[in-house]
């Protein structure tokens, strides 16, 4: 009795361990069916994909052109495709190129962006409608800095004084031109990449150079403020208030307390955001995957800039430019609230 028991136990054990291992192979063949499937789908997705990726930038030595670095490094990473940095003069020079298709992607500020949509002020008489935003990156400063020896304390004092507003065709040089012609001052312009206006100022052939709209701490002003003593000169409240009449999108900040070494105090100053800005051409299904790679590597952005601090999908809020179709997909499964004016021309809803 015992014996028929144990065989029939025998029996039983051989049977579980049939239908287990048919049960395995069910697994693991769902399992490959189903990876194979996600495999697929992937490659079709990627099929209007470039080969490559470009992003215009800035001169060497900008934040523009750190920040796109940090940026493609992760980019490669998480999407397996080149992306290649561009040096340019900046956020003039990157919203044509990427509104002509020469580059895939670009950094500027809205108010750049926002102007060469609607052919003003810097593209006056021109509309650039191919750009569109992606996501934003930082609030942008406008900032100046000179030797503490020089006696320059304000803008208004640059009057006759030798500038650097940045490279010729940047953000930086068209925003400073235009507040200088706002309240008539007349410095002695020329332009220049921040690592060389650095090495003019030290060698005492200019005496300020200007940045808008940019990230804090700029790398090369914090480089000069490391080896000489440095003065960091904003715009005041009441000059900004002025400005707002005819540049709404410019707001009231400030530069912190310590940003830079020596900088004991806060600086007012404007602020108006960066953004990243694609050809509204470029695949809305990359696009997709580049704004949802951004949000989900945020603090390895943020290792690579302290400013990418901002760079947070709920920011969208202060974009008044055009979206792009695939950073759109993006925000609305996340459920974020996009702004009435952040919807282009081509969306449908």
């Amino acid at each position: 009795m015992i014996l028929k028991n144990w065989e029939g136990c025998n029996v039983k054990s051989k049977k579980v361990k049939l239908v287990a291992i048919f049960l395995s192979l069910v697994i693991l063949l769902t399992i490959g069916c189903s990876t194979q499937e996600a495999k697929n789908k992937e490659e079709n997705s990627k099929k209007d994909w470039p080969k490559g990726v470009t992003i215009g930038s800035s001169s060497m030595g900008g934040i523009y052109y750190v920040w796109a670095g940090a940026w493609s490094k992760i980019m490669m990473e998480q999407l397996k495709i080149p992306f290649s940095v561009e040096v340019s003069a900046g956020g003039v020079d990157n919203a044509k190129l990427v509104n002509d298709g020469k580059v895939d992607f670009g950094l500027a500020a809205d108010g750049i962006v926002y102007a060469g949509l609607n052919g003003t002020e810097w593209a006056k008489g021109t509309k650039y409608e191919n750009i569109r935003a992606i996501f934003p990156m930082y609030p942008g400063y406008f900032q100046w800095h000179t030797l503490s020896k020089i006696p320059i304390k304000s803008i208004h004092d640059m009057n006759g004084k030798r500038v650097v507003p940045g490279p010729a065709g940047s953000s930086a040089d068209s925003y400073w031109r235009m507040i200088f012609e706002f309240f008539n001052i007349k410095p002695q312009i020329s332009n220049a990449g921040y690592a060389d206006a650095t090495s003019l100022m030290q060698d005492g052939m200019i005496d300020a150079i200007g940045l808008a709209p940019t990230g804090v701490p700029h790398p090369s002003t914090a480089e000069l403020a490391t080896t000489h003593d440095v003065r960091i000169i904003g715009v005041s409240k009441d000059d900004i208030q002025k400005l707002q009449k005819q540049y709404p999108y410019m707001s009231v900040g400030q530069i912190p307390a310590g940003t830079y070494k020596g900088m004991n105090e806060p600086v007012d100053t404007i602020v108006i955001w960066n953004v990243m800005m694609a050809n509204k051409n470029v695949s809305e299904d990359l696009v997709y995957h580049v704004v949802k790679a951004t949000f989900e590597n945020h603090e390895k952005l943020v290792a690579a800039h302290p400013s990418a601090k901002d760079t947070l999908a709920e920011n969208i809020k202060y974009i008044k430019v055009p979206l792009h179709l695939g950073a759109i997909k993006y925000y609305k499964e996340r459920g974020i609230t996009i702004p009435n004016e952040a919807y282009p021309p081509e969306y449908k809803k």
